[in-house]
């Protein structure tokens, strides 16, 4: 009968692993699929952004409105979602959270220091979703 028992509780030892297991497989595949939804609605920013820098032609102003109205609701939503745009402070990008593109003399500044942020990055959380791409000074 103690036999018995000590192979039940094993049984329910494995039985608990297997379920941790399962559990943190649900958790990746739920983590992977939410990282692709965000970068999908990160890629809108970058369409409506596109259309926001065409040159005004005739109605446009109102589509440009209507654009960029359109740009802060995704951006609250990604707010909620705890997405925030990555933003350099001073004039030097982190490698962590940059990806240098091209490099450009520019007399009057520092090699590395950024120039121009030709893709903008973005976190959720402590996670780069996407890296900023910048091109920084080379002397």
């Amino acid at each position: 009968m103690l036999d018995q028992l000590r192979i039940d509780i094993i049984a329910i030892q494995r039985s608990l692993v297997e379920s941790s297991l399962a559990n943190a497989a649900l958790e990746k595949n739920s983590h992977d699929t939410m990282q692709k939804v965000l970068l999908g609605v990160i890629d809108l920013i970058d369409l409506v952004d596109s259309i926001s820098s065409m040159p005004p032609n005739q109605g446009q102003e109102d589509l440009k409105a209507a654009l960029a109205k359109i740009k802060r609701r995704i951006l609250k939503v990604l707010g909620q979602c705890q997405v925030s745009e990555i933003t350099f402070g001073n004039q030097q990008p982190v490698s962590s959270e940059a990806r240098i593109v091209a490099t450009k003399p520019c007399a009057e500044m520092a090699d590395g220091d950024m120039i121009e942020v030709i893709r903008k990055g973005y976190r959720w959380n402590d996670l780069v979703l996407r890296y900023a791409e910048v091109i920084v000074a080379k002397n």
